[in-house]
């Protein structure tokens, strides 16, 4: 992992996500550059008060993100570099995955959005606009500590695309973590024949790595996880979004009103464009 790149409102939010990152890089060293887009208002009438000019606003983000950059530099001893761009964020973050090659994106999430707010906003932009890096989820309160537990959920797809599972495997190996692999079973009758071979491809893909698989039976995916992470503890859950589906794969829009584990454990979202 070599860049990890940190979109910022200069939120609460963001500032602790900006920690979590800082942490991360420490660890890995990975360089931190952060990213705060904004947009110029936009008068309602003529008779509209009297705006701040283009280049004051500027300025006032660029001292502001500058600040933020020292703040966690000094704080965390990691040299965070900066950037102020102009536009929309889920825009500008992926110009910039490709600019930077940038490996992962860290992002905050309020306790109180949940993934059935997640749905539309930027987080979800950005998973749509990036093309490789993968997207770190940092609910509110919580602090970086070293990955000693990593579960992984899984509809045991066969379509798969290894290269989206390096975030994960790198994390894994830096840190000497545990992966689990969950498959919630909702139904009686175990394993398909494509879920087999999906199986079969994943522990492929997965060769150096040591996993414990977990089979689950629970009424729905949403339940099955809460379980599994009440019971295992990891500090990390990992999904693949696919192309078409964003997250609706695993965690329909119908089922996001139960989901409680979201708001304890970072989310690595792997993402497979493929």
């Amino acid at each position: 992992m070599k860049a990890v790149l940190v979109p910022t409102d200069l939120s609460a939010v963001s500032q602790n996500a900006g920690d979590y990152a800082a942490a991360l890089c420490r660890e890995t060293g990975a360089e931190l550059i952060l990213l705060h887009v904004y947009m110029l208002p936009t008068p309602i009438s003529e008779l509209s008060m009297v705006l701040e000019t283009a280049d004051e606003i500027h300025h006032s983000n660029e001292k502001a993100v500058q600040r933020e950059a020292e703040r966690i530099s000094l704080q965390s001893g990691v040299a965070a570099k900066w950037l102020l761009r102009m536009g929309i964020a889920s825009d500008e973050i992926g110009y910039l995955e490709k600019e930077r090659g940038i490996d992962l994106v860290v992002m905050g999430m309020r306790q109180e959005e949940g993934f059935n707010k997640l749905l539309g906003s930027t987080t979800t932009a950005t998973i749509r606009k990036c093309q490789r890096a993968a997207v770190l989820v940092i609910p509110q309160h919580v602090q970086f500590v070293p990955f000693k537990s990593v579960a992984y959920a899984t509809d045991l797809s066969y379509k798969m695309n290894p290269d989206c599972f390096q975030p994960l495997i790198s994390l894994i190996h830096r840190f000497k973590a545990d992966l689990h692999l969950v498959h919630v079973d909702k139904g009686e009758n175990g394993l398909t024949t494509e879920q087999v071979t999906g199986k079969m491809k994943l522990e492929a893909v997965l060769s150096n790595v040591y996993y414990h698989y977990h089979s689950i039976h629970a009424s729905n995916v949403e339940n099955g996880l809460n379980e599994f992470i009440k019971s295992h503890s990891p500090e990390m859950l990992a999904m693949v979004v696919h192309k078409h589906n964003l997250l609706e794969r695993l965690f329909g829009v119908h089922h996001t009103q139960t989901m409680v584990y979201h708001t304890s454990i970072p989310l690595l979202v792997l993402l497979d464009k493929s």
